[in-house]
């Protein structure tokens, strides 16, 4: 679901009820937590957690997902902008970096 801030911008929340959707959404907030303020990533803005429903709201960005599966220009877009961030990729998977947020 969107729907605008009323400080501005624009908020981007889902929820899941299914236990593998809801243990998916449960790490993902606590990855998005832990990350740092100066991540290039939509910021969390808050979490809803009853043990049964979850739902997670973060900032919304302008953009789209890549196309499924990947085409090579958008993967090569985002390994130009997020290879110094995280470290270097071939094809074959990771060949140097830093280790994971968790």
């Amino acid at each position: 679901m969107r729907m605008p801030r009323a400080t501005g911008g624009r908020t981007l929340a889902w929820s899941a009820r299914a236990p593998a959707v809801a243990a998916f959404h449960r790490r993902e907030a606590a990855i998005s937590e832990r990350l740092p303020a100066h991540a290039p990533v939509p910021r969390l803005l808050g979490t809803y957690d009853d043990g049964d429903w979850i739902a997670l709201a973060f900032e919304e960005i302008d953009g789209r997902l890549p196309a499924q599966p990947w085409h090579d220009d958008e993967l090569q877009r985002v390994l130009e902008t997020a290879g110094p961030r995280i470290g270097s990729w071939s094809s074959t998977g990771r060949t140097r970096g830093p280790e994971p947020v968790l």
